[in-house]
């Protein structure tokens, strides 16, 4: 099958963020921030009856003083099949360990979370370098940590999906976005 012809994934997405970014995002599309999987933007998929809410708790996870009206940005995102890297698959798992223990990296445990992220963007830089494609999106899982207060039901689900787009031409200009008041706790 030619790389024309490869099928597309469609995801539903959500992302959450302060009402403020989000009128900008509507007018003026997103802008990459740099995250756990390097200079991207992030996406909640998986579940459709959860993903509004996981976008919703990022935003009170994240919440500032200054504000107190968050936005859930939603869209569908098509990308073509060959173009993704699934991060919690088999096979990944297995390419990331090779690479850790190639590295030196035997307890991941021990490091710090800036270290483990720089682990992770080397790996997925080394990796991408090495297949020779360029990959548009990451699909991974958002490890919970234990202070996070997310409805989700990691108990039954386990971890939420994530969708890290690394081009901003799949992500759609028909953005729907809604606005929640952010949680005081």
């Amino acid at each position: 099958m030619s790389i024309q012809e490869t099928e597309e994934i469609t995801f539903n997405c959500t992302h959450g963020t302060f009402k403020s970014n989000s009128n900008k995002i509507l007018e003026d599309r997103f802008n990459f921030s740099d995250g756990t999987c390097g200079e991207a933007v992030y996406f909640w998929t998986g579940i459709d009856g959860f993903i509004i809410d996981l976008a919703k708790d990022w935003v009170n996870l994240k919440k500032k003083k200054t504000e107190n009206e968050g936005a859930v940005i939603s869209c569908k995102i098509k990308v073509p099949e060959h173009s993704i890297i699934d991060l919690s698959s088999f096979e990944m798992i297995k390419e990331y360990s090779n690479f850790i223990l190639k590295k030196g990296h035997k307890n991941l445990c021990n490091l710090n979370k800036k270290s483990r992220i720089t682990i992770l963007k080397d790996f997925l830089e080394t990796f991408t370098f090495e297949s020779g494609r360029d990959y548009i999106c990451y699909l991974t899982r958002h490890f919970m940590e234990t202070d996070e207060n997310f409805t989700f039901p990691v108990k039954i689900f386990g971890h939420p999906f994530c969708l890290v787009v690394k081009s901003l031409e799949v992500i759609p200009r028909n953005l729907i976005s809604s606005d929640f008041t952010i949680t005081q706790k």
